[in-house]
């Protein structure tokens, strides 16, 4: 199994989604920084990882003054792809990164779900994946790992046979989605006040305000920034 660094975004997602026992069962050892350690903390999900088979194969990594220096010219590097322009609010991911091209350390996967971060890990020619990916591309491995997949991409035929749930009543109808208004560049396509209006459903406004919670982003407007950036940066658009 596979040696990797791990970011706070994934395991902010892992952590919600219910999902943690996944990551023992595919890599086995989980590189952190002090950095990362230090927002798990901050945002209270250190305590669901220590609770979990994940503490078992856990590592926190100090930075040696060669990746401290590494670690800020990332720092900066992703503070011109982020919508948070202070390198100090990607330290996180900066020392991550950093760690990822530690030869002694010998990782073999970046796991994360920062879109800028993605974006700057593809460029070092740094393997990254993120987290929902890696549950996603499951599917195939066993019936288990479906069966977590599909609960957690909300695809409930694609649970196998002899793992569905006996069927529930029929809750009441959903209430009609909630508009978001996302800020954009000015004079762009989508509209004439620089503005995108999407509606989404009291699902998707449910999550958004968890990942708020958690740390992934100052607003919903950023995670769904953050998201598309990273699908864009995935596909290579």
């Amino acid at each position: 199994m596979q040696i990797i660094v791990a970011d706070t975004s994934s395991l902010a997602l892992a952590s919600a989604s219910g999902l943690l026992d996944v990551l023992p069962e595919q890599f086995s050892r989980i590189i952190l920084s002090p950095a990362v350690v230090d927002e798990l903390v901050e945002h209270e999900i250190i305590d669901d990882l220590m609770e979990s088979a994940v503490e078992r194969i856990m590592e926190v990594v100090s930075l040696t003054q060669q990746d401290e220096a590494l670690a800020l010219q990332l720092g900066e590097e992703l503070a011109t792809l982020s919508t948070s322009r202070k390198a100090s609010t990607h330290r996180g991911e900066a020392e991550a990164l950093a760690l990822m091209e530690r030869g002694d350390l010998a990782p073999q996967l970046f796991l994360c779900d920062d879109g800028a971060a993605q974006q700057v890990a593809r460029a070092r020619g740094i393997p990254v994946q993120g987290f929902l990916a890696l549950v996603a591309g499951l599917r195939g491995d066993d019936a288990a790992a479906r069966v977590r997949a599909a609960r957690l991409l909300h695809e409930p035929d694609e649970v196998p046979d002899g793992y569905r749930q006996p069927t529930a009543p029929q809750p009441p109808a959903a209430p009609a989605p909630k508009p978001l208004r996302l800020d954009v560049e000015p004079n762009t396509p989508f509209t004439d006040d620089g503005s995108l209006l999407v509606e989404i459903d009291e699902e998707t406004a449910a999550l958004l305000s968890l990942l708020v919670e958690r740390g992934i982003g100052s607003d919903p407007g950023e995670i769904v920034r953050r998201a598309v950036r990273g699908l864009a940066s995935a596909l290579d658009i």
